[in-house]
């Protein structure tokens, strides 16, 4: 079947499949970026915001977020200050890595050029993974590296030699300071090796310990770091724990509807990925090469899944996030299955098989496309922040200028304002803590204002959206009204 799409000789097959895929891919998050699709959640401009805090040295002690995409952004800010489009730009190229990696992946895994070339259709056109590569998150980064530390650890698997198992543990080591799952991956990849050792004597216990020491490290570090910082060495994982419970508290239902089992079987059907779990079955029965790949996928998924019903590695939103990885690992599983499906419809209709795979593929397409659709109608970073940030930066900040902006936070998109208008400096925010759970307001809606607070603090500017809060300054003679944007609006202290 093979060679009604490609020749077999072609010796420049892997990289004639990935150039395109990227182009492909770029011209996908240049379309979102002009239908002005820029985040799904507060969390974009919050890790923007990290970045610049590390840039001019004023990082928060007991930070729970891991800190490569913090350095990284940060380093490239430093000689890029915007900081709207450089981390979009890091965290779109980390996209098309990561594509690169699963093409490579898949194209190790099951060797099969056609299960390559649709792995690659189904990477760059995956709806999640498509929002993902267009956004400044940190799962990107995650992905490359745990899609890449997977085709290694494959390498490892089928050919032995020292140097798989170092970029294996190298990667995975780097995964463990982007996201704390890399944690639950980089534990895996010990106890199947050292399994490996148990039962065969590979790797060598040198190789073993030193993959141990690499893979640890930087959890030991983080966790003595929580320790010094807030003298609760897992600060991290309470600080998280309690941000859950705030939103949720202990309710068994969203533990039930939200935790990483339940996500992973909604989204594999969703995205029509679940297919890729028949063909995996198929390889575990008649291949030990995938039985002993497929270790490291199992396990990190049952410790996690049983830590997201725990309530202990639940995030607060966008819980489609946490199984994606697997999602993503299954990918050239669904490329074998739609080849397998398709060659069963050719022969049970006596249809071409050309025809019946191409249609498939057609109509997969165009779902994907119309789920993308769907995600991208609204973008939590919205015009109005934009305007609001770019006009303050225009007219109201001024190189210099010791002129401080009070800003509303009863939302988290007050972080987009802040990022839209590259100088966070100038502003101060009027409420500390989760906007839902507001402390320390500077103004309270029905209280005094406290104007010499305000000079003191050179605050002559107030932006804010929250209708209560505006409705509040209207009545008060000490503002005017100077700029409108939607439902931001623009105050002076007179």
């Amino acid at each position: 079947m093979i060679k009604f799409f490609i020749k077999d000789n072609d010796k420049h097959f892997l990289w004639k499949v990935i150039f395109p895929s990227l182009i492909i891919a770029a011209l996908i998050q240049i379309l979102l970026y002009l239908k002005g699709y820029y985040s799904f959640s507060g969390d974009e401009s919050g890790r923007t915001l990290l970045a610049y805090s590390w840039l001019i040295g004023r990082m928060p002690k007991g930070e729970p977020w891991l800190p490569f995409h913090t350095i990284l952004n940060g380093i490239f800010l430093k000689y890029f200050l915007n900081l709207f489009w450089v981390p979009r730009i890091i965290g779109s190229i980390f996209g098309l890595l990561s594509i690169s990696a699963i093409i490579w992946f898949s194209h190790i895994l099951i060797k099969e050029k056609l299960v390559t070339i649709i792995s690659a259709i189904l990477a760059v056109f995956f709806p999640p993974f498509v929002i993902l590569r267009a956004v400044p998150l940190s799962e990107v980064m995650y992905f490359f590296f745990v899609i890449s530390g997977s085709a290694f650890l494959l390498k490892w698997i089928e050919f032995k030699g020292t140097k798989y198992i170092i970029f294996t543990v190298i990667l995975f080591g780097f995964a463990s300071s982007v996201r704390y799952e890399g944690w639950i991956f980089s534990g895996c990849i010990i106890i199947y090796l050292s399994v490996e050792y148990y039962m065969n004597r590979e790797p060598k216990i040198s190789i073993l310990l030193i993959s141990a020491f690499v893979l640890l490290a930087f959890p030991v570090f983080w966790i003595l770091k929580n320790a010094y910082d807030t003298g609760n060495p897992l600060e991290f994982i309470i600080s998280s724990s309690e941000r859950y419970q705030l939103h949720f508290g202990f309710s068994i239902i969203p533990m039930l509807k939200y935790n990483l089992g339940t996500q992973f079987i909604y989204q594999n059907i969703l995205y029509l990925n679940f297919a890729g779990l028949i063909s995996l079955a198929f390889y575990l029965l008649t291949d030990k090469k995938f039985r002993r790949w497929s270790i490291t996928f199992f396990l990190s998924f049952i410790f996690l899944a049983i830590l997201s019903i725990l309530g202990l590695a639940m995030p607060s939103h966008a819980y489609w996030r946490i199984p994606l990885i697997w999602n993503i690992l299954l990918i050239p599983f669904t490329a074998h299955f739609i080849i397998k499906f398709s060659l069963f419809l050719s022969e049970l209709f006596n249809k071409n098989k050309k025809i019946v795979l191409t249609t498939i593929i057609s109509v997969i397409m165009i779902y994907f496309s119309f789920q993308v659709r769907r995600i991208i109608t609204f973008s939590y970073f919205s015009p109005d922040d934009i305007s609001a940030g770019n006009f303050l930066k225009e007219h109201v900040i001024k190189e210099g200028s010791d002129n401080k902006i009070l800003l509303d936070t009863s939302d988290w998109n007050y972080a987009n304002v802040m990022v839209a208008s590259n100088y966070p400096q100038s502003f101060i925010i009027n409420a500390k803590k989760d906007p839902a759970f507001p402390s320390d307001q500077i103004i309270r809606v029905g209280e005094k204002i406290n104007i010499d607070y305000l000079a003191n603090m050179k605050i002559h500017y107030l932006l804010f959206e929250e209708s209560h809060l505006k409705g509040f300054i209207d009545k008060n003679p000490n503002f005017v009204k100077i700029k409108k944007f939607e439902d931001w609006e623009l105050y002076k202290l007179k």
